[in-house]
């Protein structure tokens, strides 16, 4: 799971918690990139042992941050993600449980619900087919790596704060 942070301490707590709880019983890992943060958030991060933390000293963007998220990340499926969402159930289990199932499937997003900075993720999105965007989703390793031979990152570099999730996820519909 990808989060990049910048002062955001309390909700970042509520992400990761709700991460853990909606893994359901996959191994998994949290890998987060800080922006240089001064609220306690570098101090708690790296106290946690299922989060690879990477505490840069200044914010570079969100793009450059969820590559470098990326370059850390091992697992199978990959999960990028805001720090102001709380995945609600087993959500994060569901998604990766439907790629396991739908092996032609490159990438799921996540319904979301809510305002201002109480977004909730609850469900794999299973709407119009011809949505490409997962501002919060998963998707197999084997699809990002086309994408980061193709574009240079796991969010195109583009990009330097928006827009790099969408440039992905348009990368993944373009690849079929």
């Amino acid at each position: 799971v990808l989060l990049v942070t910048f002062n955001r301490f309390d909700l970042l707590r509520k992400c990761i918690a709700s991460v853990r709880r909606s893994v359901g019983d996959f191994t998994y890992e949290i890998v987060v990139v800080d922006g240089g943060s001064g609220d306690g958030s570098r101090e708690w991060l790296a106290a946690q042992l299922d989060v690879v933390f990477l505490g840069e000293r200044r914010l570079d963007g969100a793009v450059r941050a969820f590559n470098q998220a990326y370059l850390l990340s091992r697992g199978e499926f990959i999960v990028n993600a805001n720090d102001d969402v709380a995945f609600e159930g087993l959500a994060l289990w569901r998604g990766v449980q439907y790629l396991m199932e739908h092996q032609k499937v490159g990438q799921v997003a996540f319904a979301l619900r809510g305002e201002g900075e109480d977004f909730v993720v609850n469900e794999v999105y299973l709407g119009d087919p011809g949505t490409t965007y997962a501002n919060h989703g998963v998707i197999r390793r084997s699809v990002a790596v086309q994408i980061v031979r193709i574009t240079g990152g796991f969010w195109p570099p583009l990009y330097h704060t928006y827009a790099g999730d969408c440039e992905l996820s348009a990368w993944v519909w373009r690849l079929g």
